[in-house]
């Protein structure tokens, strides 16, 4: 199966992380996981696919880069 999580780069350089299935940034406690470093980003989507941290329901769609 493939990861629902994934990281992406931003326009700006940044990195992401994306819910695979809709495109949306992922926000935690209200704080969308955008504006990241590569690795900080690649941690939290495989933290988020091995069920180790719980995303907010998904509410809005993705900003535009």
């Amino acid at each position: 199966m493939p990861p629902r999580y994934e990281k992406r780069r931003s326009g700006d350089g940044t990195w992401k992380v994306v819910d695979a299935d809709n495109g949306w940034v992922v926000t935690m406690d209200g704080v969308p996981l955008d504006d990241l470093e590569e690795n900080e980003a690649e941690e939290a989507a495989g933290l988020l696919d091995a069920g180790e941290m719980t995303p907010d329901a998904p509410h809005a769609p993705p900003p535009a880069d």
